[in-house]
């Protein structure tokens, strides 16, 4: 079996959306090609399901309220969030408090998978593109800039390009995971890939 971290992901279910996959692994010689058509295939069948997630919801629900919280009373939106506005020193620190705040209210919800790790993660991710590196400084930056910067992604333009960012990054993260955890269950000498290498 699989995990990540403390989480048992074990192997792919062998369902209709995946059975071009194994079958293209178990192949003596496997095609490249084919694989990540299948591998496309399969994943986009299982998107829809991921999508409506309640911990993906949740992480982009927060993406929207930070934004949307930017053009009123921010301090008061991050303390509704679970977020001490007067603990935030810099755009890494709000990012780090976020992320926690995040990662206690869906375990408090019995949220516990790998792919709820990979939503947490994709949060943190386009935080720190969109919030870190568009404020002055990774040290010392105050409240008003990080506002400053969640206000700029609250434009309909803006935050159409973070949610393009977000669900392509989890969808990219969870494709990632999935395939190389897979593909390990494929490795050895008794199998169609004689070793790591082979499979690179």
């Amino acid at each position: 079996n699989i995990r990540m971290g403390h989480i048992r992901l074990g192997r792919i279910p062998k369902t209709k959306p995946w059975r071009n996959v194994f079958e293209a692994l178990e192949t003596e010689s496997i095609d490249a090609a084919a694989l990540s058509r299948a591998t496309a295939l399969g994943f986009e069948q299982e998107v829809p399901g991921l999508e409506r997630g309640r911990a993906v919801n949740y992480c982009f629900w927060i993406l929207v309220r930070l934004a949307t919280g930017a053009r009123g009373d921010f301090p008061e939106e991050l303390r509704r969030l679970g977020i001490q506005a007067e603990q935030v020193s810099s755009g890494f620190s709000f990012v780090q408090r976020v992320s926690k705040a995040v990662e206690k209210e869906l375990k408090t919800r019995g949220e516990t998978s790998v792919f709820v790790r990979m939503a947490e993660l994709t949060l943190r991710e386009v935080l720190t593109a969109n919030i870190v590196e568009q404020s002055r400084s990774l040290f010392g930056t105050t409240l008003d800039d990080i506002q400053s910067a969640c206000r700029a992604i609250s434009t309909t333009k803006n935050f159409g390009r973070v949610a393009r960012d977000f669900y392509a990054a989890f969808i990219s993260r969870s494709i990632q995971y999935v395939t190389d955890k897979e593909l390990s269950n494929y490795v050895g000498s008794d199998s169609s890939i004689a070793s790591p290498r082979e499979a690179l």
